[in-house]
């Protein structure tokens, strides 16, 4: 088996974790969030299931060992637009999904 196929491997194990381990920050989602990082990560790896360019299968892997950080970092398993400031937080509505985005109240020096 080869390493890239073993990191494969190991990542979607690690969202399997996540997914039956995560806790919300409001406890009512989190069966919710939980369906939601299953969902995400099954529908991600069936996507990209024929992807053959070990390239590009670093990049995923690497886009997923990225979402995982984030997820464990902004306690939000979505995924954290890239074009808002670091200290740009949101509010996930997982019904409707729909999210409402909370600007820093200072300027980023």
């Amino acid at each position: 088996m080869s390493s890239q196929k073993n990191r494969v491997l190991k990542l979607y194990r690690d969202l399997v974790k996540l997914s039956k381990t995560w806790n919300s920050v409001k406890p009512e989602q989190t069966a919710e969030e939980r369906a939601f990082i299953r969902n995400e990560a099954r529908s991600r790896f069936n996507d990209n299931r024929s992807v053959t360019d070990p390239a590009k299968i670093d990049e995923l892997i690497k886009e997923g060992e990225y979402r995982i950080g984030q997820a464990y970092h902004y306690r939000i398993p979505y995924d954290k637009p890239s074009y808002l400031p670091p200290q740009t937080t949101f509010d996930v509505h997982v019904k409707n999904r729909s999210y409402k985005f909370r600007m820093p109240k200072k300027p980023i020096a």
